[in-house]
């Protein structure tokens, strides 16, 4: 195996790590760009429409 090909080896596994890692905190990284771009008041309206939203689909669900 050349050089090349171990670097590309290399690649591919930082890769997956970094794709994991953001898979893991993405949940965490949505709220803080939320919260950085959102007044409380903005915040408190979406999750408000969210929630609503929510039971919608939760009655939905349950119709089926």
């Amino acid at each position: 195996m050349d050089l090349a090909e171990k670097s590309e080896k290399k690649l591919e596994q930082m890769d997956s790590k970094i794709e994991a890692l953001e898979g893991k905190y993405k949940q965490r990284i949505q709220v803080e760009e939320l919260k950085a771009s959102m007044n409380p008041e903005e915040l408190e309206k979406e999750i408000m429409e969210l929630k609503e939203k929510q039971k919608l689909l939760r009655l939905a669900m349950k119709q089926k």
